[in-house]
């Protein structure tokens, strides 16, 4: 067999991974499957007319049976939880997930009797199973192979008897109980088990989707972590070895500078980074910097070769395949360092045997690999950002750097390596995240001196700390001073107009048109003299549907939240948001959703009840985006319990006006929309989008008296409400036909009466959030996916 047969057959593989996306079958037998079997029996008879020197007619035909034996090799390993999974003893387990990846949808588990006859504490005996680490939160998070459960009440009192389960569980547990924990070790942990929420919101993070592919069904927020009276394992070497590295490093550093260090040399996972320096960096495109992947593996190659010059071949690849497979090991194993290992070895094969390297051939040699010891690494997003990485530096490199001959050839390559993976990777990252770093490239230049003087400086380091720990620590000291300049030109660049623009999340066939263009001129090399056009037909691929949908769409969008409501107005190309400004909804609901919209300003905003509580959430959403008004009730008005602090948001200059929200007094907030206070105290609030009427209830007290409403505020066609029961004369005033409910606590009057008056009910705890518009009428978070 020839390298194109090859080739050709791995290239089949990881078609049949990626067609796993599809959930449709036939007759039981999935239609990629069908599909790429067709495809390849098809050219088996077609190609070789065309391409004489290609592969032969059984080639093709093996190639679509193997795209065949990927969709089944995921199938089987897909992760699925035992009859004794400790996942069927969380009470009410989650219903089934319509998602677009069926083939990845969390399995259900089935409550046990015991969890329905029991209260939801338990105390889990189990084995760590991975490197603890600091959630956003401030808890420690870890993954236990449980082995027995009990029931538990609230004081630690054993009620039901401890039972043999199995699984793993996702753990936080208080920061307190970190410094006794370690992979290996057995511990009981008492807390609530919970199942892991799915996606609720769009641009929301699907939490029970993410541990489902990782063989994970349930969680347990632990309250304390018991050690029982047997003897301790010992911590697993590589973690100690890792461990000791990150002790000397931040001996005689601080943070940030010291866990910053320490990532930059063995990756994030494992090292408690500041959440918030994690975050600029990832602003400001320099998020594989934190991340073990092949500019470390390549440095790591770099200086082996320099120091085992005069070493025979044998000696030095031996020791150079010791020392990658135990970089890789320190580094947790993940995606992207198993694929810079793989090719690493492959050069130091190469040059063991003076042989030249075909660096394509290494990564899809790699990537196959990786892919058969395991397939759902095919949707692992720091795979993919790995190999498309890989992918655009050893074709596009090559080619900027020719352009760019009329500079120092340093200069040249420090420009071409960052452009070229900031091309192959904007796609997917805006499939992905939905936004894009305008300033990556430079900054990637600007910094590129630093981190590799940090990166072989920090591996130095750690490599002497295993030796000599007092050393280990003062070159790590020494490299404070560059850490230092490297976190305040982060800071600096974050801190940039527009370091972060939203253009929305792209459309799967966005994506393959996409990299379609990107391989049609990469392979044929007619087209090359064209790639500006290719260029200019990517760029309308991505910009004309941003523009059509801001010139078109009006859709008011409802998330799903567990207090207040919040309101996302979209009207042909201006955004209204409608929240109180929890500082957690913002940072995991309003943000990820704005980011998904493509929305980049918010025109009208409006706080009623906008207290100190309120500030921080409304000051997160400032700081990521210009608000051009802001309504709030007056700091005079009695709906207030506390002063409004006015002075504290006035300064932000992302605000352009901070004004009162009256009772009665309509306010025009676009064309065609009208804002109306009805009352404040409880709050109530009336939204006219052209002919679509929206009231906004707030929760009434028991002993609220009677309310009277304005004739403008009945009839109304959608009501917003928190699910409680409502007063009948209420009800008869607003005559709603579509009710929307923070959750379903509606007593029998109020349903009855709505399904009487056949009015539209949903529920933003069962449906998730909710999208209206004119065409489509409401579609639910499930109907979206």
């Amino acid at each position: 067999m020839t390298a194109v047969d090859w080739a050709v057959l791995c290239f089949a593989y990881l078609v049949g991974l990626m067609l796993t996306a599809i959930p449709s079958d036939l007759a039981g037998i999935p239609l990629g499957a069908i599909g790429l079997f067709a495809a390849g029996v098809t050219a088996a008879f077609t190609i070789r007319p065309f391409w004489r020197t290609g592969p032969q007619t059984w080639v093709w035909i093996a190639a679509g049976l193997v795209g065949v034996a990927a969709i089944l090799h995921v199938q089987m390993r897909l992760p699925q939880p035992s009859a004794t999974d400790i996942c069927h003893l969380v009470f009410e387990a989650n219903p089934p997930v319509q998602v677009t990846r069926e083939l990845l949808a969390p399995p259900v588990c089935q409550p046990s009797i015991a969890a329905k006859s029991t209260a939801q504490r338990f105390r889990v005996k189990g084995r760590i199973v991975s490197s603890p680490r600091l959630t956003r939160s401030e808890r420690i998070q870890f993954e236990l192979a449980a082995q027995e459960a009990s029931a538990t009440t609230r004081r630690g009192q054993v009620v039901v008897p401890a039972q043999p389960v199995t699984g793993t569980l996702y753990v936080t547990v208080p920061r307190a109980a970190e410094a006794n924990l370690y992979p290996g070790l057995t511990v009981e942990v008492e807390g609530t088990l919970y199942k892991p929420e799915p996606a609720v919101n769009p641009g929301g993070f699907d939490f029970a989707r993410y541990l489902a592919q990782q063989g994970i069904f349930a969680g347990l927020n632990g309250r304390r972590v018991l050690f029982p009276a047997v003897d301790r394992a010992d911590p697993p070497l590589l973690w100690s070895i890792r461990q000791r590295i990150i002790q000397v490093q931040g001996f005689l550093l601080s943070s940030p500078e010291a866990p910053l260090l320490s990532a930059m040399v063995l990756g994030r996972k494992g090292v408690n980074v500041p959440y918030e320096l994690q975050d600029q960096f990832a602003e400001v495109g320099l998020a594989h910097v934190l991340a073990a992947s092949g500019f470390q593996v390549s440095l790591l190659i770099g200086v082996l070769v320099a120091l085992t010059r005069r070493l025979r071949s044998a000696i030095r690849f031996w020791l150079g395949l010791s020392v990658i497979g135990l970089y890789v090991g320190l580094t947790g194993a993940e995606p992207p360092a198993v694929r810079a290992g793989l090719m690493g070895v492959a050069v130091l094969l190469g040059l063991t045997l003076e042989r030249k390297v075909k660096p394509l051939a290494c990564l899809w040699a790699a990537a196959t690999l990786m892919l058969l010891w395991n397939p759902l690494w095919i949707w692992n997003l720091g795979f993919q950002l790995s190999f498309l990485a890989t992918l655009g530096l050893l074709v596009t490199v090559p080619v900027l750097t020719k352009w760019l001959d009329w500079l120092p050839s340093t200069l040249a390559s420090t420009i071409a390596v960052p452009t070229a993976a900031y091309l192959w990777l904007l796609p997917l990252q805006l499939y992905a995240f939905g936004v894009v770093s305008p300033y990556s490239v430079p900054v990637n230049v600007l910094t590129s001196p630093l981190v590799t003087l940090i990166s072989i400086g920090g591996m130095i380091s750690g490599a002497v700390a295993l030796i000599y720990p007092p050393a280990g620590s003062a070159l790590a000291w020494l490299l404070g001073y560059p850490t230092h300049g490297l976190i305040w030109m982060v800071e600096v660049s974050s801190r940039l107009p527009s370091n972060t623009y939203a253009l929305g999340t792209l459309a799967v066939g966005q994506i393959l048109l996409l990299y379609g263009l990107f391989a049609l001129v990469w392979l044929w090399r007619r087209v090359q003299p064209y790639w500006w056009l290719a260029g200019l037909v990517g760029l309308g691929l991505v910009l004309v549907p941003i523009w059509y949908n801001a010139a078109t769409l009006t859709r008011v969008t409802v998330l799903a939240t567990s207090d207040q409501p919040v309101l996302v107005v979209q009207e042909k190309g201006q955004t209204g948001l409608i929240y109180q400004g929890d500082e957690k909804t913002t940072e995991f609901t309003v943000l990820p959703f704005l980011r998904q919209q493509g929305i980049n300003r918010i025109d009208w905003a409006i706080a009623p009840y906008l207290g100190e509580a309120e500030l921080a959430g409304w000051q997160r959403v400032l700081q990521s985006r210009p608000v051009q008004r802001l309504y709030t009730i007056s700091a005079t008005s009695a709906a207030l319990d506390q002063p409004l602090n006015v002075s504290s948001i006035q300064k932000n200059s992302e605000l352009n006006r901070l004004l009162p929200l009256s009772n009665g007094q309509p306010l025009p907030m676009s064309h065609q929309i009208t804002a109306t206070l009805v009352n404040s105290k409880p709050l109530m609030l009336q939204l006219q989008l052209g002919k679509h009427s929206w009231f906004w209830l707030d929760r009434l007290p028991a002993d609220h008296p009677p309310l009277s409403l304005p004739h403008q505020a009945t009839a109304v066609q959608t009501l917003i409400w928190s699910g409680q029961n409502l007063p009948l004369p209420l009800l008869q005033q607003l005559r709603p036909m579509a009710t929307i409910a923070i959750e379903r606590e509606t007593a029998s009057e109020t349903e009855a009466w709505l399904q009487q008056h056949r009015a539209e009910q949903y529920w933003l705890d069962q449906d998730g959030a909710l999208q209206w518009s004119e065409q489509t009428g409401f579609i639910t978070t499930r109907t979206m996916d």
